[in-house]
């Protein structure tokens, strides 16, 4: 039998990485490392774009909303605000020649003497020549892309004043809720500034180009414009128009520019059915990655023209169309 021998057991020498296996162990660590990264990126990219998109989107969405309302008003009139109230409704039924200054409807006519010339909705392919003369119509220039849009419609209450059911009470008699772009009344008892004055509201949008801003002009203070919404690069008004009278319902058969409506003559704006209004709406720069920007065909600017992103900003055109719904082409008087 062979003797058990004592002592500790033999280690075998300890042996660390070699340069090969350290040089592929950082390489396999530097790939992990890359597509993590790359990762992360792409994530960071589309979460950006898709931010940018909702921002353009929701900039366009509320600056239309707002316009939509205003061109749904134009022309509105409270044909019982006055003891003559009764003797407009028979005139609404078959009413055929173009009232006061063609506007479609009867606000003119009956504010003729406070506002001579009123007009309730006019445009131009490019500014009005006296942006804050809002009884002038007169355009200047021309650039569809920077239109300019004007709207009018009656705010007077009935005589005994509007009541506001949210507030249980008779709100401020004889006089409406609604005021001026700029917040503020057009009549001269309640805005000093006011010009011309009166129960009519006179709002004018315009794109102010130099700095990408949609303005509005009210009559409660013209020489105050305000800001509508900012970021915006064109703004596209066209309206529309029916086909000649056939005994059918009239429908809308064409949109054209403003200047079209003009060269048909002082009384087709009376014409007007809708509107369609584009707004290209920009997002912030590094909206998106310039390394990637460039002309996208399948995004269009309002003029149908592909959309240049090579500064980095997204960009994207939304049209709206809207029905002149207080023209009394299409109005029926009460029995």
């Amino acid at each position: 039998m062979s003797p058990i021998r004592h002592g500790r057991p033999r280690r075998r020498a300890a042996r660390g990485f070699g340069l090969v296996e350290l040089l592929i162990g950082m390489s396999l660590g530097m790939v992990v490392i890359g597509v993590a990264i790359g990762a992360f990126l792409s994530v960071k990219r589309t979460a950006t774009a898709l931010g940018a998109s909702t921002i353009v989107s929701d900039l366009s969405q509320s600056a239309a909303a707002y316009l939509g309302l205003q061109i749904l008003q134009a022309g509105y009139l409270d044909v019982m605000a006055s003891a003559e109230g009764a003797t407009y409704l028979p005139m609404l039924d078959g009413f055929g020649a173009a009232p006061g200054a063609g506007s479609g409807d009867l606000l003119p006519s009956v504010h003729a003497g406070t506002h001579p010339g009123l007009r309730s909705i006019h445009g131009c392919d490019g500014s009005y020549a006296r942006v804050s003369s809002l009884l002038s119509y007169d355009c200047s220039g021309t650039n569809p892309l920077a239109a300019s849009l004007s709207v009018a419609y009656q705010v007077l209450a009935t005589p005994n004043g509007w009541p506001a059911h949210s507030l249980g009470s008779v709100f401020e008699p004889n006089r409406g809720f609604i005021t001026d772009c700029g917040a503020m009344s057009p009549r001269a008892a309640d805005t000093p500034t006011a010009n011309p004055a009166g129960d009519v509201v006179i709002n004018r949008f315009y794109l102010d180009a130099s700095t990408g801003q949609l303005m509005c002009v009210g009559n409660g203070n013209p020489d105050a414009p305000v800001r509508l919404a900012g970021n915006i690069e064109q703004f596209q008004v066209e309206y529309g128009l029916p086909l000649p009278a056939s005994g059918e319902a009239e429908a809308v058969a064409r949109f054209v520019p403003a200047a079209v409506v003009d060269a048909l003559g002082a009384t087709a704006w009376s014409s007007v059915l809708s509107v369609q209004v584009c707004l290209l709406a920009r997002g912030e720069p590094g909206s998106i990655d310039r390394a990637a920007s460039g002309t996208n065909l399948f995004v269009r600017d309002c003029a149908g023209r592909p959309v240049s992103t090579r500064d980095g900003a997204l960009r994207r055109a939304h049209r709206f169309v809207f029905a002149v719904r207080n023209s009394v082409r299409s109005a029926v008087s009460l029995p």
